[in-house]
């Protein structure tokens, strides 16, 4: 069966710890109910599906290894892990100076036209500390209001 000692398993676990014991999302979990996996016992008091000792050790026998309730072979595919995976964002940030997208960016909203000298002393006079850890919207909307202030005085 699997490395557990009868000691290791609770008296009762609800349909979503029996689910998390065989590393099976819930919703997969219920989907294989009385296909794959026993259906539950239903406490009487608040008709509650539970899984008890004896229920739990035919669940993870079938987890391990590989025969659902009826005999028949079944195939588990792994768990997706629980953490999205992070796409990279585009670094849009002007490197050495070159402000080509913020200049552009800044034109779409009405400031054209620009060069990149002035955009380059704004962008100085906004973030002293520099750009690093400025998000790109924020850089646009900064810069956008430093210019925008400057061309109305």
């Amino acid at each position: 069966m699997t490395d557990r000692n009868m000691s290791d398993f609770k008296e009762f676990v609800s349909v979503s710890e029996m689910a998390a014991l065989c590393d099976l999302s819930r919703q997969r979990f219920h989907e294989l109910i009385g296909i794959v996996f026993p259906y539950p016992v239903y406490l009487l008091s608040n008709r509650r599906p539970i899984y008890d000792r004896k229920l739990q050790e035919v669940c993870l026998r079938v987890r391990s290894t590989g025969r659902s309730i009826n005999g028949e072979p079944v195939l588990f595919y792994r768990r997706r892990s629980q953490q999205p995976t992070r796409k990279q964002r585009k670094d849009t940030k002007p490197q050495n100076g070159n402000h080509a997208d913020l200049i552009k960016s800044l034109g779409a909203l009405g400031l054209a036209p620009l060069d990149d000298r002035q955009v380059s002393q704004a962008v100085r006079e906004v973030f002293p500390q520099g750009t690093a850890e400025v998000a790109p919207g924020e850089l646009i909307r900064q810069v956008f209001l430093k210019l925008k202030c400057e061309r109305d005085v």
